[in-house]
């Protein structure tokens, strides 16, 4: 199965959320996504806005051979907690799917430690999934990305202070 997830944000992911619908029929594997806010209805996948508690989530993940995700660091840090292989396509404000580009700088600074795989487009989420080689988490707990991310996101704050 390949869970895809958008989280909380609320602003819809129609990027993510379509493409995995439309992959959905070409895959030889379930495809169930966690929509949100997105306003776009998938016609090939399963799909839920929201889920009724975090073992609901938990489950989908750990049943995945995959998960799909947007750059939430929760989403992220979860996944690899749970030992799950992660692609990550983060919301870009140019298309108006979040305020600005933090999620991109999560997911590069996790990429390079080789953490997850990160996709910048829709097309190249396609490429990953069809024909190229599938994440490996370096880590299967969440200490020690939590400790990284964590002190990571500490210094992006002290960047910003007082820019808001």
């Amino acid at each position: 199965m390949i869970f895809g997830t958008v989280g909380f944000h609320f602003q819809g992911f129609e990027r993510l959320v379509k493409r995995l619908d439309d992959l959905a029929p070409t895959l030889d594997e379930r495809v169930v996504i966690q929509i949100g806010h997105t306003e776009y209805t998938p016609r090939n996948a399963e799909y839920f806005r929201f889920a009724a508690d975090d073992a609901t989530i938990d489950r989908l993940v750990r049943d995945s051979r995959v998960v799909v995700a947007h750059a939430g660091t929760g989403t992220i840090l979860r996944c690899l907690e749970l030992g799950r292989p992660v692609i990550v396509m983060p919301r870009r404000a140019g298309f108006g799917e979040h305020v600005d580009d933090h999620q991109w700088e999560i997911a590069e600074a996790l990429a390079e430690r080789r953490l997850i795989l990160a996709v910048k487009s829709p097309e190249e989420l396609t490429t990953e999934l069809l024909l190229g080689d599938r994440p490996n988490p370096q880590c299967s707990t969440s200490t020690a990305i939590g400790t990284y991310v964590a002190s990571w996101l500490a210094s992006l704050a002290k960047r910003y202070e007082g820019t808001t």
